[in-house]
């Protein structure tokens, strides 16, 4: 199996499961064209780096928990390891990031991401899968550059 099928695959491995375990949510479908040797080093990136998690975490007064990352503010989260379960990983992020524990409620959206090769045309696309969960706050003091905002943030530059 090549290198894009493999992505592929893995991607829709991922959201199937996801699926399975946290019922219907939102899918998106994105690309985005990077030259040659972007391309070529996420590729190299992607053979064990395939899923993004984040998390919108609500506490009581509604406000939505965001870390300090490159001078903005976006949710926490982080690329998971593909053996072991995306919700604790998350969970260990959240809790080092922030200090924060919270409860999972569900998913609130998931993109698929490809990546194309701006110089190679013909070159087949790379796949990445960012999946957005929902939390609710359940305890812990925030730290670490973490503040709750009023609004959530986008998130930037998921693929840069």
């Amino acid at each position: 199996m090549g290198r894009v099928a493999g992505t592929r695959d893995v991607v829709e491995d991922h959201l199937s499961g996801l699926e399975q375990l946290y019922g219907a949510f939102p899918v998106n479908q994105t690309t985005v064209t990077l030259p040659h040797e972007q391309f070529e080093r996420v590729g190299e990136d992607r053979d064990s780096q395939l899923v993004d998690a984040y998390v919108e975490v609500h506490d009581e007064d509604e406000r939505v928990l965001h870390v300090e990352t490159s001078g903005t503010m976006e949710l926490p989260g982080r690329t998971v390891d593909l053996d072991r379960s995306i919700e604790q990983q998350l969970r260990e992020a959240v809790r080092e990031d922030t200090g924060v524990e919270f409860t999972v409620e569900g998913i609130e959206s998931a993109t698929i991401a490809g990546v194309r090769d701006e110089d190679d045309p013909d070159a087949e696309t790379l796949y990445h899968l960012v999946v957005v969960f929902e939390g609710q706050y359940e305890s812990g003091e925030v730290d670490g550059g973490a503040h709750w905002e009023r609004e959530r943030n986008e998130i930037a530059a998921l693929l840069a």
